[in-house]
């Protein structure tokens, strides 16, 4: 099945809000909540934290990174999905190789540096996805044929 470009492109936009959502969650009320947790039950805490928030976050950035992929090749604004795509890049170097080692490193035991570490380096990502969020927003305002509609709106008429 092949997605119209339209399809595509708010599709793209509706994944990369939802992460951005989840990861201004993620930077403003789970991580430093880790502070909270007592020592003795961090491990199975982190473990759970681990296996769980995969389950979340993993179909939601395989999505975004094929929609990007497809969107750079596909979109009438090839150059802001180029830029688009290389954020989304960016992220996953910042999730694979800063946040996961980090992650990892806090299996071994409570660590408040490296929470911290966790907390300053998710930053980045936020950033960045809200960054892509305002980017693909914008593409959205300025182009109305990329955006969805309703029952309501139909070849210009409303109801």
């Amino acid at each position: 099945m092949i997605l119209s470009t339209r399809t595509l492109e708010v599709s793209h936009l509706i994944v990369t809000w939802a992460l951005t959502g989840l990861i201004w969650t993620i930077q403003l009320v789970h991580y430093p909540s880790f502070s909270f947790i007592d020592v003795t039950s961090f491990h199975d805490f982190q473990m759970f934290h681990m296996q769980s928030i995969s389950l979340v976050v993993m179909p939601l950035m395989v999505s975004e990174l094929t929609l990007a992929i497809v969107a750079a090749h596909r979109s009438a604004y090839k150059g802001l999905q180029a830029w688009c795509l290389g954020i989304v890049l960016a992220i996953w170097m910042s999730t694979f190789f800063w946040q996961m080692p980090l992650h990892n490193q806090l299996l071994l035991g409570k660590n408040q540096s490296i929470i911290d570490e966790l907390v300053a380096g998710n930053a980045l990502r936020t950033g960045l996805w809200s960054l892509k969020a305002v980017l693909l927003s914008s593409l959205a305002l300025r182009d109305p044929a990329s955006m969805p509609t309703t029952a309501y709106v139909r070849k210009g008429t409303t109801r």
